[in-house]
């Protein structure tokens, strides 16, 4: 009997009557000045216009009483115009006085149905769930007022988009879509930067340093995403993405076998390439010379033959 007691865990003693009472008043008296300290703010802010507003409401006030006034003394004197002024007013003022009494009423009602939703939500112990329900309304009718935002392609927009995706998700299930949204991401941006790197070839005739550049931004795409690439792999890379024009180049550096790092290997293609345009230049002020002698050959047989025809 005694072990089935101690295994027997007991109940937590329940809250007295008084301290829910207590806990209940506080609660209205803090919802009740919560909105007085929000019309306190909202009169600090709107002070420098109340000066206009309370010389607009006199003015109004003793406009509606001077016609009041006019009003009574032209039905003593039996006019018609004004004795229908005056019922017009009547009428006017009475309609005016029941809007503004069905308004507060109307807001009473509304203060009072929320107090008690929010004292009922207090003593269930979901207060701070109705407090988010509150806020999401609020946050629903600030959106709805305000104009949508331009939508802008970055990384804020995305997470944007993210936050509000994954807003009622549990932490394990909002890791694991995590996981597979940016590993697919970052599959698709290693394909890209896989097939930049190894269709990547040099133009005859244009700059060394801007491919070199290029190769090693791709490479650098791809370490960045967890790639490496082997050193002989990339000198490999390096030498098929040459032009033609340096083809020897490419020759002696594979029969000689050199095993040399990439930044070395940039450097002796920059020497290739001047010793090439050299040649390059060399070539091409061979053929206009020839071109040249050529010319002045066919002029002498053309003299020669004139000459001989004369003869």
């Amino acid at each position: 009997m005694a072990i089935v007691d101690a295994a027997v865990k007991p109940s937590p003693p329940s809250s007295p009557p008084l301290t829910r009472i207590i806990v209940m008043v506080m609660a209205f008296v803090r919802f009740i000045l919560t909105p007085i300290l929000g019309l306190v703010r909202v009169v600090r802010l709107a002070a420098p216009a109340l000066p206009y507003l309370g010389f607009a409401a006199a003015w109004v006030i003793s406009a509606g009483m001077a016609a009041t006034i006019v009003a009574h003394h032209a039905c003593r004197k039996g006019s018609a115009p004004l004795v229908f002024l005056e019922a017009f007013t009547h009428v006017a003022f009475k309609f005016s006085i029941c809007l503004i009494s069905l308004f507060l009423a109307l807001l009473a009602i509304f203060l009072c149905g929320f107090c008690l939703a929010y004292l009922v939500a207090v003593v269930s112990g979901s207060g701070s769930e109705f407090k988010k329900v509150l806020w999401k309304v609020l946050e629903g009718s600030r959106k709805v007022r305000k104009k949508p935002p331009r939508k802008v392609e970055s990384h804020g927009s995305l997470e944007a988009d993210l936050q509000k995706r994954f807003e009622h998700h549990d932490p394990h299930e909002l890791i694991n879509e995590l996981k597979t949204i940016f590993e697919t991401h970052a599959a698709v941006e290693c394909y890209e930067a896989s097939k930049h790197f190894f269709s990547c070839m040099m133009e005859e005739g244009s700059s060394v340093s801007e491919h070199m550049l290029a190769m090693t931004g791709h490479a650098k795409k791809l370490s960045d995403l967890g790639i490496v690439i082997p050193n002989r792999l990339g000198i490999n890379r390096v030498l098929q993405s040459l032009p033609p024009s340096y083809k020897n180049f490419v020759m002696n550096y594979n029969m000689q076998n050199m095993n040399k790092e990439l930044p070395e290997l940039f450097s002796m293609i920059k020497s290739a390439e001047i010793e090439i345009k050299k040649e390059h230049q060399v070539l091409m002020v061979n053929k206009t010379t020839s071109f040249k002698k050529q010319g002045k050959s066919k002029g002498k047989n053309r003299k020669s033959g004139k000459k001989a025809y004369a003869l």
